[in-house]
């Protein structure tokens, strides 16, 4: 996996690493968590609490009880874990894997937990989960979206917000820069 803060040299890292290289625009993403964080009040401490260094963490083991076993039986497994993803034996990373993936023998299972040893696979409970609520329909209104600052890839960030937004929503930009 390799960090690139300009999307430009992405290809370039692509070229050279070929179909082993991963990478991540860090800057890119970074311009979608903002975009996203100001659109959803409440997203930014959701980020905060699984990206930041207090709280609940990223972890990964192998568990052979569990081979055989497919990713949907995982989320009654693990009370004291979310699991989120399979890392398999032969290097393949998959988050949010379809349920019915089935783990294998030297797959090793990503969760977040409160710690390495606050978690391990237990024998599901029966929950009566009851019925599951209604679909609430939200309707999508007009914003109306301030931009403070400039950013070089503000038009990547434009094009992203009109896919997602309201036709009709209005961005305004406050900037010394003039590009």
């Amino acid at each position: 996996i390799a960090e690139v803060r300009d999307i430009d040299n992405e290809p370039l890292v692509k070229l050279v690493g070929g179909p082993k290289v991963e990478t991540l625009v860090s800057h890119d993403v970074i311009g979608r968590l903002m975009l996203m964080s100001v659109r959803q009040p409440g997203l930014a401490k959701v980020y905060e609490a699984l990206l930041g260094f207090s709280g609940d963490e990223f972890y990964m083991a192998e568990w052979p009880e569990l081979v055989g076993h497919t990713f949907g039986d995982l989320l009654l497994r693990f009370p004291d874990a979310i699991p989120i993803g399979v890392f398999s034996s032969e290097g393949y990373l998959a988050l949010r894997p379809s349920t019915t993936l089935e783990i294998q023998e030297g797959d090793s299972i990503i969760v977040i937990a409160e710690d390495n040893d606050t978690y391990k696979p237990e024998t599901p409970s029966d929950i009566d989960a009851g019925d599951p609520p209604e679909e609430v329909k939200h309707k999508r209104i007009r914003e109306k979206i301030l931009f403070c600052g400039w950013r070089r890839d503000i038009r990547d960030i434009l094009q992203q917000l009109d896919r997602i937004v309201q036709k009709g929503s209005e961005v305004h930009m406050m900037t010394h820069c003039v590009p």
